[in-house]
């Protein structure tokens, strides 16, 4: 299980929900009747999220530090892809019920293959960008969420390089949270 909750970052999660809600509160569309569908679009997008992060570490198994769980074989090959096939169903069925935008999804999808193939931090910047425009049209936080995570990924890239900016990245994700806070706070105050 331990190897598990190491593939799928958990500590990661908590930041996805906050884009679908700071899409949907954009929008106007974060209210007590749509509670349960911007709930089902939350679950949809942490799935999706899941989904990158096995892909991730299914396309960079053979080069990856033997610390990995794919690339150490704590997990097997073949048990990630299933789970990452079952992450996507099952965003596509939670989508679906919670009446979210398919063609967002589709891109997101793309946007997340591309970025684990090439590691452009555009695409990583995309996908977050993407995760707002989930939860509604809010093109303004999209564009934020998209130069803000493009941003620190390619200050991330450094990690490699120099283990002390670890502690850095650390906290610009968690200024993501702080932004994604911030976003509703706005949101509750202007729409």
């Amino acid at each position: 299980m331990r190897a598990w909750l190491r593939l799928c970052r958990v500590q990661n999660l908590v930041t996805v929900p906050g884009d679908v809600l700071v899409g949907a509160a954009a929008c106007g569309a974060l209210t007590f009747a749509r509670a349960a569908d911007v709930a089902l679009v939350c679950l949809a997008s942490v799935l999706m999220y899941v989904y990158g992060l096995i892909d991730n570490d299914l396309v960079g198994a053979p080069t990856d530090p033997k610390t990995r769980p794919l690339a150490s074989g704590e997990i097997s090959l073949r048990a990630a892809r299933l789970v990452r096939t079952a992450c996507l169903g099952l965003a596509v069925l939670a989508l679906y019920f919670g009446r979210g935008p398919f063609p967002v999804l589709v891109a997101l999808t793309v946007a997340i293959q591309l970025y684990n193939r090439t590691k452009n931090p555009l695409l990583m910047g995309a996908a977050r960008g993407l995760n707002v425009l989930l939860g509604g049209f809010a093109w303004l936080p999209a564009a934020v969420w998209f130069a803000y995570i493009a941003g620190v990924t390619k200050y991330s890239e450094r990690e490699a390089v120099d283990p002390t900016n670890e502690r850095k990245v650390v906290c610009l994700v968690f200024g993501l949270m702080v932004l994604q806070l911030l976003g509703l706070v706005l949101c509750a105050i202007l729409v």
